[in-house]
């Protein structure tokens, strides 16, 4: 059993270690975003990245409890990529 510490965590939420971790459409689709995010920010291709990016948030909200780690893990992309740009 793992300890969720001081940071409230969604009660389905898994640990990316832990075998059995959740997994649906959207787990699926979230990922296939997040590649093609990175593919078209490394190919300097900005606004496709950040469609992506953006797409990527969407499935993991549909697919996840707000407070579970594949939806901040999804935001933090978008973050980043803004952080960069600038």
């Amino acid at each position: 059993q793992r300890s969720s510490g001081s940071i409230p965590v969604s009660e389905t939420a898994t640990h990316p270690l832990d075998d059995e971790a959740i997994t649906n459409e959207h787990t699926a689709k979230m990922s296939m975003a997040r590649i093609a995010a990175l593919e078209y920010y490394q190919a300097g291709k900005y606004e496709l990245a950040e469609r992506k990016f953006k797409e990527a948030v969407e499935e993991s909200i549909l697919g996840f409890e707000s407070k579970d780690p594949h939806v901040a893990s999804a935001k933090v992309g978008g973050h980043v990529l803004k952080y960069w740009r600038e």
